[in-house]
């Protein structure tokens, strides 16, 4: 949250994005992760943003999941990153609604 702080005393626009995932790909390399604390961590930056009011890309709700976005359990596949990258513009459209047209 000092990142929102020191950004909003420099006029900086800042969006916090949740972690996406997909469970179905865990592997041993990311075996210290759990499902309830990844959840956790999310939440954590969720409640951040909306303290912060702080736009919010829910990155992990919109790729849901889904197996065809990932290579394993946090790294995108290039469906993902396309996903991932709509996103973003959504959020960041949200911030700038008067200055970014519907191509």
């Amino acid at each position: 949250s000092n990142i929102s702080v020191i950004a909003a005393s420099n006029n900086i626009k800042v969006i916090f994005g949740t972690q996406a995932a997909c469970f179905e790909k865990k592997s041993p390399k990311f075996s210290y992760i759990t499902k309830e604390n990844f959840c956790e961590y999310n939440k954590i930056i969720c409640d951040v943003a909306k303290e912060k009011n702080v736009v919010l890309a829910d990155c992990f709700k919109a790729l849901d999941n889904n197996p065809d976005y990932f290579i394993d359990l946090v790294h995108y596949t290039e469906e993902g990153i396309v996903k991932l990258s709509d996103v973003y513009f959504e959020a960041v459209k949200r911030i700038y609604p008067d200055t970014i047209k519907a191509s």
